[in-house]
């Protein structure tokens, strides 16, 4: 039976031994076993649904880490779970959930169940790995060894889809690894009064960590301003700052960000206007 369990969902949870839910309930979470082992746990309508592979705990005092990737509408959700070392680097995968879609929005309570002796010492919730773990390293080093990648760089390219990784790990791509192409979360752009706008959502500050994220504008393709960084893109609404503006939707775990680039920027009909991340 269970011994310790922690979901986040809707609904109402049980406390007996098998289960942490009552029925009508949705949820993800993990669950420990009576072999002190964690596992990752989906819930359906009060129907647990288990996945595959566990960290075990019989050694003694282990962390856990659970990563939850939510789909779209429609699509599955994943738990994923790791198991960090003594240096907080946290490793591949071990064990892995895929559950049907649930409403997400509907979820309106974290449920802790612990008993016969076995014990939470802490839990902590958070957009990144960086903002759950103490750890020496920064914001970008904690996501560039998401689901077991090595050799991760903030100006590298590790997966090869043309993003460099730190500006990834900004636009919040899921992991470094191929399966999580960042492509897809470049900025749309639009002529906007002979000016620019850039559509695109990123991490909020306080998640970057020592990374930072600037937009520059150019009508030459050879000088970019401002320079040398350009105007870091904020959390809340703002300026014209060396003629850009931002309009922010804080979000979580990403804002949305349009920035516009005015027309004053431009010369002779061209404007040009970029990302750029740095650590």
């Amino acid at each position: 039976g269970s011994k310790l369990g922690f979901m986040i969902g809707n609904g109402g949870w049980g406390n007996s031994d098998s289960t942490l839910t009552t029925g009508g309930s949705d949820g993800i979470g993990i669950y420990g076993s009576g072999t002190k082992a964690a596992n990752p746990l989906g819930v359906i309508n009060g129907s647990n649904t288990g996945g595959t592979g566990s960290v075990d705990g019989d050694a003694g005092p282990a962390l856990v880490v659970g990563h939850i990737q939510w789909g779209d509408a429609g699509q599955s959700e994943t738990m994923t779970l790791y198991a960090p070392g003594t240096d907080l680097s946290i490793g591949g995968p071990i064990a892995t959930l895929t559950m049907a879609d649930v409403d997400q929005q509907s979820f309106d309570r974290v449920a802790v169940l612990h008993k016969d002796g076995q014990r939470y010492d802490e839990i902590r919730i958070g957009a990144t790995y960086a903002s759950v773990t103490v750890s020496t390293g920064t914001a970008f080093d904690g996501w560039a060894v998401l689901d077991g990648a090595t050799g991760v760089t903030f100006e590298g390219d590790a997966n090869g889809d043309g993003v460099q990784d730190g500006l990834a790990f900004l636009l919040g791509a899921a992991n470094p690894n191929i399966d999580a192409n960042a492509a897809g979360l470049l900025p749309t752009v639009t002529e906007a009064a002979g000016g620019l706008e850039l559509n695109f959502s990123c991490l909020p500050v306080d998640d970057r960590g020592t990374a930072k994220l600037y937009v520059q504008h150019s009508n030459d393709l050879g000088t970019w301003t401002p320079d040398p960084t350009g105007v870091e893109v904020p959390d809340t609404s703002g300026g014209p700052t060396s003629n850009v503006t931002f309009t922010v939707a804080p979000g979580d775990p990403l804002n949305g960000v349009t920035a516009t680039i005015d027309s004053g920027a431009a010369l002779g009909g061209k404007l040009f206007g970029r990302l750029h991340a740095t650590e």
